[in-house]
């Protein structure tokens, strides 16, 4: 049954309530309260009349308290409206509701601050977050301001542009009541002031259109010395101006701006990386080297620089951006014109590592087109999630691809979401295809000192275990910090069979219990994409002249390393006259090989040489004083030359010589002496060459030699021909003509005949 009058539904706590203002939001319905003064006053919050009564400074606090209380924003649950949120206002008179391009403002007109610059403050427009408040969303401030005793606000649309007119009421420190209300035009991204309503004591205002005209009705009050006043009714003429106004002008082209602007993030996970997908739309065209920046991105972790850009329209920006993180910012610059149909692109950023509030980012423009900032649409949603104790960062790599090479660098990039305690054990397993007769290796790179050993002698090392084909590095005092990246880098040795494996990486402690859960590494180690070979083998000979000397030149290059004990050999080398005898080297690579000699065997006609040492000192642990120096090969202990690292006298492990100074004296103070570290004699990334001599053959021969070269011991090349420097199958030791002498005559040219017959 219908009913005539109105019924109480609900009492919603109110404080000297000036305006009250409907509006929906997603189907939501809202309301918000304009709340003036909060107590009794006999002034009832007149501005005026508070300034009359006390303008002491002293009692400034007292006179402002009542001002600065809350409005309110209530929402509706159904059932009745519900406190949705609280907004610091300051003797407010009106709430204002408007949409612009779907989003949801407020404009709140402030009347009072305090009792010295009584109405002197800012009317505040907020705009609707829908992200906030665990995705209920609330009000946030999006721009002051500054009005003079502020008595309400009204929104409107002008030949499609939003405007704005705040009705100024009073001036405390000018014009007094002659305050005239001012009028702002929306830019995309803020109100700009526009120009004055002339009228004066303003307190209430409407707009209509009739006819097409549109029509602005002003309530006056008060005008300083009269309450009996006309109100007005003003008409907007030709879309330039309120007749009597300050005008703007039609040749005046609105700000520009981007009507889409959108912006979402991947990840909410803590020091995750996430993926910022953006679109932008402009409301004109943008030459090239326009600059484009997305500001507030605060928190994220990754380094300051140019970064990779993604996305369907990155060529636009060359590929890339520029990131600035302490002003939290992406830069894009156009290569090209913008494209009137908007862009799509893509980047990553590292998330903080700590929880971390919902972002809402803003984006301008800079360059040939200014575009003021503009809040973004949509929400980073911040850090919501702490990682779990877990790797970030598990990367293979290793130094050599090839089958059986005993010296490979493997290389474990890591990094944890979680601090890796003191004591802690990196556990590395699954490394099938690695061999090590150590028990103990090495560990180098700038990331050794971060563990220790229980070997007191390997004091940045791991322990292998080869039944288990893994590896443990014990975390020093230090510890390691999380999100700290860091490798382990050691030497092993590849087996033939390996096609391939990926490393499992966890963190335990010593009784097994996990730290960090297993994960396997994202590349692989121990893929062969080759087989131990040389890549340079060559061979040169002087002359083909009977019996003389004839000098070789040896180069190699294998693909592997050659460590000390390896054996080379030159097969094939029919011709030579030489019987069984020790063949002396020369040239610059001599001291690579043992002793600086090979041995000829004349019946397998093969000279066979053997890998020297090159190893440096390592006293980490104390035992020694020389740590890091070159071992002199050979040295002299007890009378007895050393051509390598040496046990002898007691040593638990092998040392060397670093100086010819050595004394023989094996202690921790004494000097020039020190524990072994080798590394390959004959390395893979130069070439090794050395000279030496045999003897041709004492008859005529009709071929040449076509001699091979090839290795043993430790890493097996096949035999491979030896090649001339021009490229073709090396051909030596050919005897075909015998040796003659010299021959000097006068004011005539040498002359060298025949050993037969010397002439006179």
């Amino acid at each position: 049954e219908p009913h005539s009058d109105w019924r109480e539904a609900q009492l919603l706590p109110s404080s000297r309530a000036r305006d009250v203002e409907f509006f929906s939001i997603d189907g939501v319905a809202h309301l918000a309260i304009a709340n003036m003064y909060e107590g009794d006053d006999p002034c009832y919050g007149d501005v005026w009349c508070v300034n009359k009564r006390s303008t002491d400074p002293l009692h400034a606090e007292e006179a402002r308290r009542p001002y600065h209380i809350n409005s309110t924003i209530f929402r509706h649950d159904g059932t009745k409206f519900q406190v949705h949120q609280e907004i610091p206002t300051r003797g407010a008179m009106d709430m204002e509701h408007f949409v612009i391009s779907g989003r949801h403002f407020l404009c709140i007109s402030n009347s009072f601050e305090n009792v010295l610059s009584s109405s002197e403050t800012t009317s505040d427009i907020y705009v609707w977050d829908a992200g906030a408040m665990d995705g209920t969303g609330q009000f946030v401030m999006h721009q002051a301001i500054k009005t003079h005793g502020a008595r309400m606000a009204k929104h409107f649309l002008k030949d499609g542009r939003h405007m704005l007119i705040i009705a100024n009421n009073f001036d405390g420190d000018g014009a007094r009541f002659l305050t005239q209300p001012a009028m702002y035009r929306w830019t995309g991204a803020l109100f700009l002031f526009v120009g004055a309503v002339p009228a004066v004591g303003v307190s209430g205002m409407d707009v209509t259109t009739r006819h097409g005209t549109q029509y602005l009705a002003v309530a006056s009050r008060y005008n300083g010395s009269n309450f009996n006043m006309d109100s007005k009714v003003l008409r907007f003429a030709d879309a330039i101006a309120w007749h009597g106004a300050v005008t703007y002008s039609d040749n005046f082209a609105p700000s520009a701006y981007f009507p889409t602007r959108t912006i979402s993030a991947s990840s909410s996970v803590s020091n995750a990386f996430s993926q910022i997908n953006v679109t932008l739309q402009a409301d004109r065209a943008l030459p090239a080297l326009e600059r484009v920046t997305i500001g507030g991105l605060d928190g994220f972790q990754t380094a300051s620089g140019t970064l990779p850009l993604t996305g369907p329209d990155a060529a636009l920006f060359s590929h890339m951006f520029s990131w600035d993180r302490a002003r939290h910012s992406a830069i894009f610059t156009l290569a090209v014109p913008f494209p009137p149909g908007g862009v799509n692109i893509s980047f990553m950023l590292r998330n903080p590592i700590t929880l971390h509030a919902a972002l809402r980012p803003w984006v301008s423009g800079g360059g040939p087109v200014a575009i003021l900032p503009m809040t973004m649409h949509g929400v980073l949603s911040g850090v919501t999630e702490i990682a779990l104790p877990a790797w970030n960062v598990v990367d293979a790599s290793q130094s050599v691809s090839v089958r059986g090479a005993p010296d490979n660098t493997i290389t474990l990039a890591l990094e944890a979401a979680v601090a890796i305690p003191p004591g802690a054990r990196i556990l590395v397993a699954n490394l099938i295809g690695a061999r090590s007769n150590a028990q103990h290796i090495m560990l180098s790179g700038p990331d050794a000192g971060r563990f220790t050993s229980t070997n007191a002698r390997f004091k940045h090392s791991v322990a292998w275990n080869g039944a288990n084909l893994s590896f443990t590095a014990a975390v020093a005092a230090e510890g390691i910090e999380a999100f700290t990246f860091f490798s382990l880098s050691l030497n092993i040795s590849n087996t033939y069979t390996s096609e391939g494996v990926l490393p499992v990486v966890s963190v335990v402690w010593a009784n097994g219990t996990v730290v960090i859960p297993a994960v396997a590494s994202n590349s692989p180690l121990f893929s062969f994409a080759d087989t131990p070979r040389f890549t340079v083998a060559l061979l040169q000979d002087s002359h083909t002249t009977l019996l003389a000397q004839n000098q070789f030149t040896f180069r190699i290059r294998p693909n592997v390393p050659l460590m000390v004990g390896a054996r080379v050999s030159i097969t094939g080398l029919a011709g030579s006259s030489n019987k069984d005898s020790v063949v002396n080297f020369q040239g610059e690579h001599k001291h690579r090989f043992m002793y600086y000699l090979g041995f000829f065997a004349s019946a397998e006609q093969t000279l066979t040489m053997t890998v020297g040492a090159k190893c440096k000192t390592s006293c980490l642990d104390g035992s020694c004083l020389e740590q890091a120096a070159p071992c002199i090969f050979p040295f002299t202990f007890s009378r007895f030359p050393y051509w390598q690292c040496t046990s002898s006298g007691g040593a638990a492990r092998p040392w060397c010589a670093t100086s010819t100074a050595f004394a023989g004296v094996l202690s921790p103070t004494a000097p020039h002496w020190g524990h072994c570290e080798c590394e390959p004699s004959i390395p893979s990334d130069e070439d090794t060459t050395i000279t030496f001599t045999l003897f041709n053959s004492a008859t005529s021969r009709v071929g040449f030699a076509a001699p091979k070269v090839s290795a043993s011991a430790f890493v097996t090349i096949p035999s491979t021909p030896l090649l001339s420097p021009s490229g073709g199958v090396a051909q030596v030791l050919g005897a075909a003509g015998a040796m003659k002498a010299l021959v000097l005559t006068a004011g005539g040219a040498a002359s060298t005949p025949p050993l037969a017959g010397w002439g006179s």
